[in-house]
């Protein structure tokens, strides 16, 4: 693509969405006075504030009352490179919003391009969005995507979507881009399944219809998109009887086109079950297959599939393909510091699990003792004297129980099991890491459960004559309720902290889960209060 139609079609696109254009060269259109500079995002009232390069300083103006052209003339001599490189950039909110700022502001200054880095595993869908829905209007400087070789070699699923939003791509040969990227154990020992899970989660189908159509308008390959989110996709490259070639879903292939390759089989869900033997395929088996059947470009097929602009070995070949090689890199700031902050954060709620997790599983022990003590009472000899109503106690309802192993994939193995010494020590009774319900199913199995039981009133009329039963009952209760309420205030600082840095809990496990099994825990400790 030309210089000339490059930016045609950007015109075209902005101008279609109703957004003002970059423009280098102003002309007022009733003097004919001329200056050169560069438009920000910046606004003073009703006008734009637009860098004049003769003044060397911003000036409020009406674009309206200007023509421009876009020509780069008063543009800075410098590339503004934001590096989305971090595995952690993808998984937070807090991060991806420091890199939308990060582009506004180089925007802003006047560079002949930002250019993002590109070496990511994926992430979310909210913040893929986050990030292309500001580069998409961020209209003041171009947005160059280079997707780098690295330790993950390339731009993969949500990070593929980054790319594509961007108005030029280049790629290095070594690079690739893919539904998910390629497995890369670290120090937390994450299996092949939890890294699917956590940077190629299911979720991200649902922003695959967002992708496609942005795609379509920079004139990339929408359905190409749409599978870098959507793991169970098929696609075919076919050839119609005129000769034109075209990518479509394998079963919506017509009787008149002819398979050329094959793209992608899609991957199944996790709880596929093997038509051979009937035995539901393990996350780790699925894991294990996935490259095989998800979409998977080379460098090679993506510049064939017109899915980028053009391959370069380093930044340098970028620049000088930009026509911009004697232009100074300036790296844009913050970024880094975010990442520290946010995998502290991600740190003590992962820790905070591990407790909170302890702590619910003392809770239904103590329980249960007192259900027993309760149940003792009722059917030992007693005198019968004054009628009470006393509240037997069972097993409070848990919204969301999954074990906090379970999310070891996601907080590495130092976090996600064993218990933390200080918490063993608050406690004689030996810990049990299960335990058995009035029905005798066993509610702390990894995965989703749910409790639904009542507590029971009985109205019994009774002296107690033994006192043993009843003063034991009373000291677990007591010990049930300090338990509770330090459960409480365990939950209390993991949803404060949850709030703050969105992406510190895993996919599966949302803030109203963790304050629906607080409230719980809040009622029980109030009840027990009123006892």
């Amino acid at each position: 693509m030309t210089r000339k139609s490059r930016i045609a079609l950007a015109l075209g696109f902005f101008l279609a969405a109703g957004v003002s254009v970059q423009a280098d060269t102003f002309k007022n259109k009733a003097t004919g006075e001329v200056f050169y500079g560069f438009r920000t995002t910046k606004v003073s009232g009703a006008k734009t504030l637009v860098y004049n390069d003769a003044d060397k300083k911003l000036s409020p103006i009406d674009l309206g009352e200007y023509e421009v052209v876009m020509d780069e003339k008063g543009r800075r001599n410098s590339v503004v490179q934001i590096a989305i490189t971090d595995p952690e950039i993808l998984l937070s909110t807090n991060i991806a919003q420091t890199i939308s700022e990060a582009i506004v502001k180089a925007a802003n200054t006047g560079p002949r391009f930002v250019l993002l880095k590109i070496d990511n595993p994926g992430g979310r869908g909210e913040n893929m969005k986050e990030i292309c829905s500001t580069i998409i209007k961020t209209n003041t400087c171009p947005i160059v995507a280079y997707i780098s070789g690295g330790t993950y070699g390339g731009a993969h699923s949500a990070a593929a979507g980054i790319a594509i939003a961007c108005d030029k791509i280049y790629v290095s040969p070594t690079a690739s881009m893919s539904a998910v990227g390629p497995f890369v154990v670290d120090s937390s020992g994450q299996s092949d399944a939890g890294f699917v899970k956590t940077y190629s989660p299911d979720s991200l189908a649902s922003y695959s219809i967002y992708l496609s159509t942005l795609a379509e308008a920079k004139h990339r390959s929408g359905m190409l998109a749409k599978a870098f989110l959507d793991k169970k996709l098929s696609l075919v490259e076919v050839t119609d009887t005129d000769g034109k070639t075209s990518i479509v879903e394998k079963s919506l292939r017509q009787p008149t086109q002819t398979v050329v390759k094959t793209l992608c089989e899609g991957s199944q869900a996790e709880s596929q079950t093997s038509q051979e033997s009937n035995e539901a395929i393990s996350p780790e088996t699925a894991a294990s297959t996935i490259h095989g059947k998800v979409l998977n470009l080379s460098s090679s097929e993506t510049l064939r599939l017109k899915l980028v602009d053009a391959m370069a070995d380093t930044i340098q070949a970028v620049m000088a393909d930009m026509g911009v090689a004697d232009a100074s890199i300036a790296n844009a700031p913050g970024i880094d510091s975010m990442v520290k902050k946010f995998v502290a954060a991600k740190r003590n709620v992962g820790q905070s699990l591990v407790r909170i997790n302890f702590l619910e599983n003392r809770a239904a022990t103590l329980e249960d003792q007192i259900n027993t003590l309760e149940q003792q009472l009722r059917t030992n000899p007693v005198t019968r004297s004054n009628t009470r109503e006393e509240v037997i106690p069972s097993r409070r309802q848990r919204r969301t129980t999954t074990s906090s192993n379970d999310y070891n994939y996601y907080y590495g193995q130092q976090y996600g099991t064993g218990i933390a010494p200080s918490v063993v020590e608050q406690s004689q009774t030996p810990i049990e890491n299960s335990y058995t319900s009035s029905s005798g199913s066993s509610p702390t199995t990894s995965g989703q459960r749910s409790n639904s039981r009542r507590n029971v009133r009985a109205s019994q009329s009774e002296t107690i004559v033994a006192n043993e039963a009843p003063a034991a009952a009373s000291q677990t209760k007591q010990e049930l309720y300090s338990v509770l309420n330090e459960l409480v205030g365990e939950y209390q600082r993991t949803i404060a902290v949850a709030k703050r840095w969105g992406g510190v809990l895993p996919p599966e496990l949302s803030v109203q889960s963790l304050q629906n099994n607080m409230d719980s825990a809040v009622a029980l400790a109030n009840s027990l209060n009123y006892r």
